[in-house]
C-alpha cells in the first residue's frame, strides 16, 4: 500500500508527505512508494557517476579558508585534514539547507575540501560506508568514529611536476 492509497491520511495529516520525503531513500521508498522489497545497498546514498571529479588547476576555495585554524600537526592518533573534511561533511549534512541532496552535496563539497587541500579518497563504493556516513550525518554515529573509517583513504595526491 502506498502513501497515495491512504487519502484519509493524507486529508488528516497534509505535513505527513514532506516528512516521508525527507526520509532516508530506504525508508521513503518503503513508506511512501510501497516498495517494500528495496534493501540498502552501495549507490543509494551517493552515485559517483553523478558527479565527475575534476582536479583543479588552482585552489577551489580561498587562500584564507582553513579547516583547522589552530595547525594542529599531524600524529600518529589524529589526521587535522580528515578532521577538518568530516566535520565540514556533518556541517553540511545536518543543514539541511536544500529541498533534496543534503548527505550528497555534504559528502561532495568534503572531497572537495580534501582535494584542495592536496589530498585524495580512494574508498570504494560500498553500503557499509554509505550507512556509516548517513548514521555520522544523522547523529548516531560519533563523527570521530566516521573519521576512524574514513582516514585510511584519503591520501596525498601526487604533486604535479
Amino acid at each position: 500500500m502506498k502513501l497515495s492509497d491512504n487519502r484519509a491520511l493524507m486529508a488528516a495529516d497534509p505535513s505527513y508527505l514532506a516528512s516521508l520525503m525527507a526520509l532516508p531513500t530506504v525508508e521513503r521508498e518503503r513508506l511512501l512508494g510501497g516498495n517494500w522489497k528495496i534493501r540498502p545497498a552501495a549507490g543509494l546514498l551517493f552515485k559517483r557517476g553523478w558527479v565527475q571529479v575534476v582536479m583543479p588547476s588552482r585552489p577551489v576555495l580561498s587562500d584564507g579558508c582553513a579547516g583547522d585554524i589552530a595547525a594542529t600537526p599531524k600524529t600518529e592518533n589524529n589526521d587535522p585534514d580528515a578532521t577538518a573534511g568530516v566535520n565540514l561533511m556533518m556541517a553540511i549534512g545536518q543543514a539541511h539547507a536544500f529541498e533534496q541532496g543534503n548527505k550528497r552535496t555534504a559528502f561532495t563539497f568534503g572531497l572537495a575540501f580534501l582535494y584542495d587541500n592536496g589530498f585524495g579518497f580512494s574508498h570504494p563504493d560500498s553500503t557499509e560506508f554509505a550507512q556509516a556516513f548517513e548514521a555520522m550525518v544523522i547523529n548516531q554515529l560519533p563523527p570521530q568514529a566516521f573519521e576512524h573509517e574514513i582516514v585510511p583513504w584519503i591520501e596525498p595526491l601526487p604533486d604535479d611536476e
